[in-house]
């Protein structure tokens, strides 16, 4: 059966990806709660000191309220702690919008941006 019927969604995802696993980012998880859906990536990275990080980036979709959503936290892998700050971004769209192929173009654009951006200014 398929599940990911969300097409604005899953082109987000496709888009977004494609520069992720460049970044050393794997699928973590995913799931969906009904018009909630969600997938996160990871990375784990080595800091100078020799001490690990894992970075979590989830990308996440409320259908019901026209949202696409972004958010970014690190955590020590060791002592299973969440570190640092968590950044988040959240976009808004008219669901009519949302139909036509500009429209989806332009949006996984501007995710696609902020994600590149976010993680370019990760010492």
């Amino acid at each position: 059966m398929e599940r990911r019927h969300d097409l604005l969604f899953r082109q987000v995802v496709d888009q977004v990806g494609a520069g992720l696993a460049a970044s050393g980012f794997r699928v973590f998880d995913r799931g969906w709660l009904g018009e909630y859906r969600w997938i996160e990536f990871a990375r784990q990275r080595w800091n100078g000191g020799g001490c690990p990080r894992e970075e979590h980036l989830v990308l996440y979709h409320l259908a019901d309220h026209c949202h696409i959503g972004a958010r970014l936290q690190s955590c020590n892998p060791i002592e299973r702690t969440r570190a640092g700050e968590v950044v988040m971004n959240l976009w808004d769209y008219e669901l009519a919008a949302a139909e036509t192929p500009t429209a989806k173009a332009a949006l996984c654009r501007r995710v696609r941006g902020w994600v590149d951006d976010t993680l370019a200014r990760i010492p």
